[in-house]
């Protein structure tokens, strides 16, 4: 056989590996995975995880219900996927395992990325599985025994920080009842993000709603004599496990407490609740715990609080299981400045069981997690809670700007923290005697957790409170709902407590229903010159604009790109409408940008109605803007200087750290800043700032 040149032999093996390829691939052999389709492989995701809310009348900004509709938000659901804010679940993976559960796995979100990078292919549309099906109108739970709903509607606000409001619902019971669920009812879910519901068998909350001239009350100033749980956005309602139910005392008031979050229009809000009752008392009390009590009241959150600058300021509760317990139900509560929050127990026999913890606490998801299997606590199991909280300029969730020092107190700039269990005796015989502290009432005024605290225990809050450390509780180191019940106490009539006096609450007597009140329960480069032909857009009044060319005598176009289902560019909507009516009759022009090529003239004319927003609206649905800008998010704004050039592009303030992490007020209002440096013709401090909300680069045609 003639020998072969090097160069031919390297090119027959390169040539027989080919063909050998090429065989193995025709033979189904590729070992390179296809590219993911919707039909086959990211549709089942969206169906399980995403459908349930984002469909019509549930208050979510888009529906998820079909390929066009997920195509359309691609961009947006792989970053919120892999960041782990969408689908909203807290609770950190490995610490328990929870009915209801909507957290991806790292696989699921690997293959969405894929499925966007490859080109979102829908492929074969009959492979697609079925959309699901959901109870339209009615009850998820059926016909409800009893229905309450607000004597009339509720008014937020188009923007602002978040509401809490307290709202009195009587429930006229004459006998004891039991309580196995309670489903809600919102008629503007759009705005209603989360409510706890509570019990008052006193009458205390009625006078609160009366002494408010508003609908309801701000201040969680009533003793709460018993829980029916609450609900978060995406809940699914369920009767309580086990054939459990929460006790209702005759004559108990509902008392609801709703979290409202400006969607950026106004809304009116006329929430109905649905109660189902047990057909006969349940066979095993419910009981619950917090740790640390009173939620931090008396550890060094209550004491010395937190410093401006602090990013690690920690408090620690305990519990020991008096007897067997099964723990049903786990849930934290934190305001701002809580950064995670952990639970674990140390079994008796050196054991260690991980059973909560949220990673990245959010005070605008707080809820109750039911456990999908009762976790078994043998007697003598100790859970060691741990909460940590940072109050520095880096924590975008910070209230305060510049930091400030921050103590216990129960409104939302204060600070507060536990963990509370919920949980069963095994053996119902020792729950019969347990006396210590829980958090149901049994049906009756109680779950007092200082009515049996050690008077150790009680010395210690008494010292916290004791600011100046004279010894004695001044009116103003008492908590203001406890200062009414100060008389009940001060034996020798001075005008403060002393801690002999401050024991007393101990023994009874009216005192320590004032002690209760202290617990609550929950890139165009800068610069560029433009085109050689800016573009003439009509806005949808037919008047004709070049938005890359401000007109004779005016110094600025600003351009707010925005998208109608963006709900970030909605809570915008205020904003956009104020800075425009700020610098009215100054040489700037403003204009709305829609992007979504989906979008009419009718929608877009409705929605400028629907938030307030006055200005001349121009369509983009070809990205001729955005790409002449290079805007790649809405809320996005653009700032043309009178020459053509991109003076700023970026987010309008800092109000949005990233998604899911949202200031209650903007420290920096960067576009503000733009516009006053291009009228006072300064260069802009910083000309490209990221924006934070929904990715442009899906809405094509």
């Amino acid at each position: 056989m003639a020998n072969l040149h090097p160069s031919r032999s390297i090119r027959l093996v390169a040539a027989i590996a080919t063909l050998l390829a090429s065989a193995a691939v025709a033979a189904g052999d590729d070992p390179r995975p296809a590219p993911p389709t919707f039909a086959e492989d990211v549709a089942a995701i969206v169906f399980d995880n995403c459908t349930s809310c984002h469909r019509p009348g549930e208050g979510t900004p888009f529906s998820l219900m079909s390929y066009r509709d997920v195509k359309k938000r691609g961009a947006l659901i792989r970053d919120v996927a892999k960041s782990g804010y969408m689908p909203p679940w807290p609770p950190a993976k490995g610490w328990g395992h929870f009915q209801d559960e909507r957290r991806l796995t790292e696989e699921q979100v690997a293959l969405i990325d894929r499925w966007v990078e490859s080109g979102m292919a829908e492929g074969p549309a009959e492979k697609t599985p079925p959309t699901p099906r959901f109870r339209e109108g009615g009850w998820a739970l059926g016909e409800p025994d009893l229905v309450v709903t607000l004597p009339e509607a509720f008014d937020v606000p188009a923007d602002g920080p978040d509401v809490y409001r307290m709202f009195v619902l009587p429930l006229e019971q004459s006998e004891d009842r039991w309580v196995t669920a309670v489903e809600i009812r919102p008629t503007a879910r759009a705005v209603v993000h989360h409510a706890l519901y509570f019990l008052d068998s006193t009458g205390s909350a009625r006078k609160l709603d009366e002494a408010d001239p508003g609908l309801g009350f701000g201040r969680m100033g009533f003793p709460r004599t018993g829980s029916l749980g609450g609900w978060a956005v995406g809940a699914t309602p369920r009767h309580l496990p086990q054939g459990l139910a929460f006790p209702l005392a005759k004559g108990s008031d509902l008392v609801v407490q709703m979290h409202f979050h400006p969607s950026g229009k106004p809304e009116r809000e006329q929430t109905s609740l649905g109660l189902y009752f047990a057909k006969e008392p349940p066979k095993k009390k419910l009981m619950g715990v917090q740790a640390p009590m009173a939620f931090g009241i008396a550890t060094e959150l209550g004491g010395r609080g937190i410093e401006p600058g602090d990013k690690a300021f920690t408090i620690r509760g305990e519990w020991q299981a008096p007897f067997d317990v099964d723990v049903v139900a786990v849930g934290g509560h934190a305001h701002y400045l809580c950064k995670t929050m952990k639970a674990v127990a140390e079994l008796p026999d050196g054991g260690e069981r991980k059973l909560f913890a949220i990673e990245d606490w959010d005070f605008n998801w707080q809820g109750r997690y039911n456990y999908a299997e009762p976790v078994r606590l043998p007697k003598g199991t100790v859970v060691r809670t741990t909460l940590v909280y940072d109050n520095s300029k880096d924590n975008p969730r910070n209230p305060s700007n510049p930091p400030v020092h921050v103590r216990w107190g129960e409104a939302s700039t204060d600070e507060m923290g536990a963990v509370t269990l919920v949980f069963v005796a095994v053996d119902e015989a020792d729950a019969a005697g347990y006396r210590a502290p829980t958090l149901f009432g049994g049906g009756r005024p109680g779950g007092n957790p200082l009515r049996d605290m050690d008077p150790e225990r009680m010395a210690t809050i008494f010292h916290v409170l004791d600011a100046d450390r004279d010894g004695k509780l001044q009116r103003d180191e008492v908590p203001e709902r406890l200062r009414p019940f100060m008389g009940l106490l001060d034996a020798d009539r001075d005008g403060a407590l002393k801690l002999d006096e401050f024991l007393k609450a101990r023994g009874g007597g009216g005192i320590r229903e004032g002690l209760r009140r202290l617990l609550p329960p929950g890139d165009a480069p800068s610069g560029s010159a433009p085109a050689a032909t800016d573009p003439t857009i009509k806005d949808l009044s037919g008047r004709g604009w070049r938005p890359l060319r401000p007109a004779e005598g005016t110094k600025a176009n600003v351009l707010f790109f925005v998208a109608p289902d963006c709900p970030v560019a909605n809570q915008y909507a205020p904003e956009i409408g104020r800075i425009a009516r700020d610098y009215a009759g100054r040489p700037v022009s403003f204009l709305l940008v829609h992007v979504d090529p989906d979008v009419s003239s009718a929608r877009a004319a409705g929605h400028a109605r629907e938030h307030a927003i006055d200005l001349p609206i121009l369509l983009d649905g070809d990205h001729v803007l955005v790409g002449r800008t290079g805007a790649t998010t809405t809320p996005e704004a653009a700032v043309i200087a009178a020459d053509g050039a991109i003076a700023y592009r970026g987010r309008i303030d800092d109000r949005f750290g990233k998604l899911g992490r949202q200031r209650p007020e903007p420290g920096r209002r960067d576009l503000r800043g733009a516009i006053d440096a291009v009228l006072e013709g300064r260069p802009v401090a910083e000309p490209r700032v990221e924006a934070i909300g929904c990715p442009i680069v899906d809405l094509k045609r």
